[in-house]
């Protein structure tokens, strides 16, 4: 991952963005969790510390719950994250060459059947 934002930039960057945000959380310690943006119905980030566990399945699952509608942005060269988006139902979209991090993106998006 290139380091395009000093520390100062990311923690503001963080706090502006945590306000437009629901945060789910799984374990004590945590061992996963998933931001979503209610307002563009956007999944931001979803980590998990244990592949192959079903804890990225019980998260999104949780987001799923509440909506018909859902998209995200992922890395392009995340291969693995986006095997897990379609195997839970998200299809490719749309591709962007640089992402706020100067990465190709592609976008998921899931519609409830």
């Amino acid at each position: 991952m290139p380091r395009l934002f000093d520390k100062h930039k990311l923690t503001k960057m963080i706090r502006n963005a945590i306000p437009l945000r629901e945060v789910c959380v799984i374990g004590e310690p945590i061992n996963g969790y998933i931001s979503y943006n209610p307002d563009l119905l956007q999944i931001s980030a979803l980590y998990v510390n244990k592949r192959g566990e079903g804890i990225g399945k019980i998260l999104l699952d949780r987001i799923k719950s509440d909506h018909k509608y859902l998209h995200l942005w992922s890395h392009e060269f995340n291969n693995s994250a986006h095997k897990f988006y379609k195997r839970e139902g998200f299809q490719l979209k749309n591709r962007k060459d640089r992402g706020l991090d100067g990465i190709p993106e592609l976008q998921f998006e899931w519609i409830e059947k």
